[in-house]
């Protein structure tokens, strides 16, 4: 890539094949691509312009603001590193170097790993209540309990153990 950046904030050296493979690739990316030189964008890909809702032919050869618009990101690639930053409703894994900012949209990650979250709590309450349930019957048979107590708690121990196996098989491990 530092060629590629190289060659395009000098403008001297000739563009070969390389440079155009390279520049094929972003253009087809799902990360975004913004390479930019002293106070002007030079190059957007389609998913950066789509990830900073903007429009490429607006932006180029303007200052690099104007791509941005957002002083957190202006100020992320005259710093360098890496930040994530939330940006127009998308959660965005922006790396910056000189010269170039990569961006990586991690919103749909996050939403992902929200929805895990839900269902791993859901899934800790409908296990912790059975298993509550279940405890304090193995209690009670463990201190002694007359024959008919003994079969409705045995009953009562098999109903719970059916549904924490029906719910371990409603778990679809395999779903993405």
């Amino acid at each position: 890539m530092k060629r590629y950046g190289e060659r395009a904030i000098d403008s001297v050296r000739p563009i070969g094949a390389e440079d155009w493979a390279l520049e094929a690739a972003w253009e087809h990316a799902s990360e975004g691509l913004v390479l930019f030189g002293v106070e002007r964008v030079f190059y957007i890909n389609p998913a950066a312009a789509i990830m900073l809702a903007v429009s490429r032919e607006r932006v180029l050869n303007k200052p690099l603001m104007l791509a941005l618009r957002d002083h957190r990101l202006e100020a992320l690639a005259e710093a360098g590193g890496t930040r994530e930053i939330e940006l127009r409703r998308r959660l965005l894994l922006v790396h910056a170097v000189p010269g170039a900012l990569y961006f990586l949209d991690r919103t749909d990650l996050k939403k992902r790993l929200g929805s895990l979250e839900e269902a791993r709590r859901v899934l800790a309450h409908e296990f912790r209540t059975p298993v509550a349930g279940m405890q304090a019957l193995l209690e009670a048979l463990a201190e002694g309990v007359n024959e008919e107590e003994r079969a409705e708690a045995l009953a009562l121990l098999r109903s719970e153990v059916a549904r924490l196996a029906r719910l371990v098989d409603s778990v679809d491990l395999e779903a993405p």
